[in-house]
Formats: structure tokens, sequence, C-alpha cells
């Protein structure tokens, strides 16, 4: 080394200098390797020293290792530079930079389509990742089979749910696994069974068929006489009696079928057929007469509905209905072998008519009847009247009755309408009789009271008036009245009385109106204190004698 200053002075040393030799870094792996597995690396490096003190690893993603021979998982594929550093005991360093690949592992996926009769055909769907794939191992989960086939098709031995797997290997050497479930379906099984099939009646069909490994989802129906049904549980209704081959055809969700036939013997319905006595007034019973055919060995039961909530199960019944009109009646008839047959009627129930009278009964026993009825059809074509006495009849509408006597009479009157329908009505007649007046007074006399006392009596109804005409111009409405006479004299006084019947009767009887007395008197003259003072009557007796004096 020589220095040198600015006034060109200089001066050198000499001494030696030791270069050691540098590390020979290096390392070998294990890549190219599949996703998912790690790649060890192995340090290769030479000392070229006593020996390497140091290793730095860094692997390309971010992480790194001071191991000599580390193993690192990456988390994601691709291609990384991988570089190591070391370090020898005299200090020295050197690095080396290598790439590795990490493979894409291929995707394994498959799809299958399961026949009804456990043939299964497999399809693959794995994806590759690389160039191809090279290699499919199947397990088919049932314990035995297996295949290497890319689309395999394989039997099973039953229905069932089957975890197949299927692992691929692509041409990098890289594989993966998939295991799915595999539904094998069994086919359904076709079964039904029917009520007791009658000719022109409803038939019941119930389905009994089964899947076990998904549900069924259609059924289609052939009844043999060219209709079909789609229901589950339909109803048929077939037109002749016979043999008929029903088809049942089913299909569950896996699209599997099965069809079962039955041939159904439809057998012969009664025929309901009944008459009746209607129409029939109201009161009167309908009664009803069975006719129905069998077409079998006998009818068993009947069954009658009336229209009006009311049932029997007698073969020939009578009914009541408590309201007049019209009613349809249903007869069921069923046979010995279980068939029916029904048939509806309409029957009317007349209303009678209504019978009323009203009348009018004179004093004198005369009794005018009025009749009012309502027919409830066309018209009345009859009336029979009893008048209650015993003896009086009438068939006029609005007949009139002398009876022989008042009294209480029970009067009947049946009616008939244009339909036959009759009513019967009985009221009570009363037949006024007349009342009688009659009356007494007291002693008349001449500008004093007479008192006038009915005595008038009325045995059918009570008295509501009297009237009094006492004979000199005067009245009175009074029950029993008092009346004053101006004058002595005979006077006519009569007396009208009415029932509550407005009957009248009026009796005369002639009053005698006396003179009176014409009292007078006289007396002494005054006296004094202490002396009696003496009184004379000088009355005028207008008669015979004064009999009673009162002073």
């Amino acid at each position: 080394l020589r220095v040198m200053n600015a006034d060109s002075c200089f001066s050198n040393i000499t001494k030696f200098i030791i270069v050691y030799n540098s590390p020979a870094a290096n390392f070998t792996s294990t890549a190219p390797v599949c996703f998912g597995d790690s790649i060890c690396f192995t340090d290769q490096s030479q000392h070229n020293a006593t020996s390497i003190v140091s290793w730095l690893w860094n692997f390309g993603d971010g992480q790194t290792s001071i191991l000599e021979d580390p193993c690192h998982m990456y988390t994601t594929p691709g291609t990384y530079n991988v570089t190591l550093v070391v370090t020898n005991d005299r200090g020295c360093v050197d690095n080396i930079t290598q790439s590795v690949q990490v493979y894409y592992n291929p995707i394994a996926d498959f799809s299958y389509d399961a026949d009804c009769d456990f043939i299964v055909r497999f399809t693959d769907e794995s994806i590759h990742n690389a160039t191809s794939i090279t290699n499919w191992n199947w397990n088919f989960g049932d314990g035995s089979g297996t295949s290497t086939q890319q689309n395999p098709t394989y039997t099973y031995p039953g229905p069932g749910i089957y975890n197949a797997q299927l692992v691929v290997t692509n041409n990098n050497g890289c594989t993966d696994t998939i295991v799915s479930t595999v539904v094998v379906p069994e086919m359904p099984v076709a079964e039904f069974t029917a009520d007791t099939a009658c000719e022109g009646q409803p038939t019941q069909f119930t389905d009994l068929s089964y899947s076990n490994s998904s549900p069924l989802i259609s059924w289609v129906w052939a009844f043999g006489d060219g209709d079909s049904s789609f229901v589950q549980n339909p109803t048929h209704v077939y037109a002749s009696s016979g043999i008929y081959s029903v088809t049942l055809t089913v299909m569950n969700a896996d699209s599997c079928d099965h069809t079962i036939t039955h041939n159904i013997r439809v057998l012969n319905s009664p025929e309901a057929i009944f008459s009746s006595n209607a129409p029939v007034c109201d009161g009167d019973s309908v009664c009803f007469t069975d006719q129905s055919i069998h077409n079998a060995s006998s009818i068993t039961s009947w069954l009658w509905s009336f229209g009006d909530g009311q049932t029997s199960t007698e073969q020939n019944p009578c009914h009541l209905y408590t309201i007049f009109g019209t009613y349809n009646v249903t007869l069921i008839v069923t046979n010995n072998l279980g068939c029916s047959n029904d048939t509806t009627m309409s029957i009317e129930v007349w209303p009678n008519p209504i019978a009323d009278f009203s009348y009018d009964a004179d004093c004198d026993y005369f009794v005018s009847f009025i009749d009012e009825s309502i027919h409830n059809a066309t018209s009345m074509t009859s009336w029979n009247w009893n008048f209650g006495d015993g003896a009086g009849s009438s068939n006029l509408q609005n007949p009139t009755y002398t009876y022989s006597s008042s009294g209480i009479y029970n009067v009947t009157l049946i009616v008939i309408n244009d339909i036959g329908c009759t009513d019967t009505l009985t009221l009570p007649v009363v037949v006024p009789e007349m009342p009688v007046a009659n009356f007494i007074a007291d002693t008349a006399c001449e500008g004093t009271p007479t008192q006038f006392t009915d005595l008038s009596f009325s045995n059918s109804s009570p008295l509501i008036s009297w009237n009094w005409n006492f004979g000199d111009g005067g009245t009175s409405t009074i029950q029993n009245p008092t009346h004053v006479y101006a004058i002595s004299g005979t006077y006519p006084v009569t007396l009208t009385v009415m029932s509550a019947d407005s009957c009248f009767h009026d009796t005369t009887i002639n009053i005698l109106v006396l003179n009176s007395p014409e009292a007078t008197f006289s007396f002494t003259d005054p006296v004094c204190d202490g002396d009696s003072m003496c009184f004379t009557d000088q009355s005028i007796h207008n008669a015979s004698s004064i009999t009673d004096w009162l002073w």
C-alpha cells in the first residue's frame, strides 16, 4: 500500500492476505410433487473449509427455514424459485436458486344413471388439471364391485344406497378421490282392491301399491270398459254387469313403473221401484209399497228417506207428515249380492181446508150462520152443519136456523174442498133469551119523591140499560130512580130494559099518585118565661084522616 500527501511525500507498506475458498452451495429436492404433498430438500453444498455452519432456505412463497434438510408444503400449486444460502466455518458464503414445481391435482367427479333393474351406468366427469387422466379406480361400495374403466356399468345385487368411490390419476401422477352416494332404485309393486262392483253404482278402487326406494308419483287406471283415471283411489260406475280386466300402473319418483291386472266381476243391481197412495190430505198417512226388482235372489234391505228428515227400514212403511207440502221420497234397496239401487219420487200432501164460521143470533131464537172457511184448494164443494140441538142440520153454505129455546149449543161445521180434504170445527153458539122487565114503586104522593125499584132479570146475558118513562113527561136511565109527581093522579110508568145480547123488553104499570095532606096549625099568644105555649093542628087530610104528626 503506498500513500502520498499534498507535498508529494509518500510511504509504502506490504502485508500478506489469505483468501479462503468459499463454499459451493447446492441442493436437491423431491420436486416436482402434487399439491398436498411436501417437497423435501437435501443440502448438497461443498464447504471448501472445515464445515458448513449455517443454512438459510427461502422457499419462494414467503416461507423460510434454517434447517439443513427441510421439508416444506406449499398451499397453492405452481412454480417456486427456492434459494439456499450456506456459510462455512471460515465465514464464507454462497447461494444457489432452483425452480421447483407443485402440480395441480385432478378433480375427481362422476354422475350415474340407475335403472330399475339395478343396472347403473357411471360417467366420469373428472378434470385432469394436466394433460390427461391416465388411471381410474372404481369401488362400487357393495363390498365386491370394482373397475378401472373410465365409464363402467355395474349391476348391483339389489336396491339400496351405496357409497361409490372413484380415484383418478393424471399424467403428472397426481390423484384425487371422491365418494358419492348412489341410489339404486327398487321397482314399485302395483296392487289394489275393489269394493263389491254393482252395475250402475260407484265402485271404490283402493290402491295398495308401494315403493321402497322413492315415493309413488303416478297412478294410471284402465277399468276395462274404455274408461280410465289418474286418481290414486278412484271410483268408477260400470253401466253393465260382467267381468272386466282392470289394470293399474304405478310409477315412483325414480321413474320405475309396475303394472298389475285383476278381473273385476260387476254384479247385477236391483231396480228400486215403489208406489204410494199419495196424494193425501194433511193428517192422513202416506203408505208406500215396495215394487223393486231384486235381479238376484232377493232384496235384503230397504232404506226409505221421506224427505222430512225421517227414515224407515220397513219394506212397506206408512208415514204421517206433520206439515203439508211436496216431498222427495227416496228408496234405497240392496239385494243379497250387496248391490244397491235408489229411486226418488215426489209425493204431495195436500193442505186441508180450514173450517170457520160466524153467526148472528136474534132474540127470537133465530140464528143466521155465515161460512168463513178457507178452501186451500180451488173451491169448497161441501158444507155439513149440525146445529147442536139434536134435530137441526143443513148442507147449505150459509144456513139460518130457528132454535126452540135459548141456550148454548155446540154447532159443528164439516167442510170438504174440491180435492177431497176435510176439516171440522165445533163452536159454542149462544142463543139469547128475551129479558123480563118488571119493577115496583113506593106509595106515590104528589110533591114528594117516589122510589122506583127495578125487578127485571135476564137469563142469557146481563142487563146493560134501563129506560124509564114516568108518564108525566119525565124519564130516567138509572136502574132504580126516584121521581116527584107534581099532581096526584094515575100515571102509566113504562120500563124498557136491554140485555148484553141487545134483546129488549118493556113493561108498563099504572102508578096512583095520591093527594098529600095540607099541614097547618095555630098556637096561643106569647106567654112569659116559664108558661107553656099550646099548639093546635089545623091540617087538611085530603083523605080519610091524619094518622101521624111529627112536631
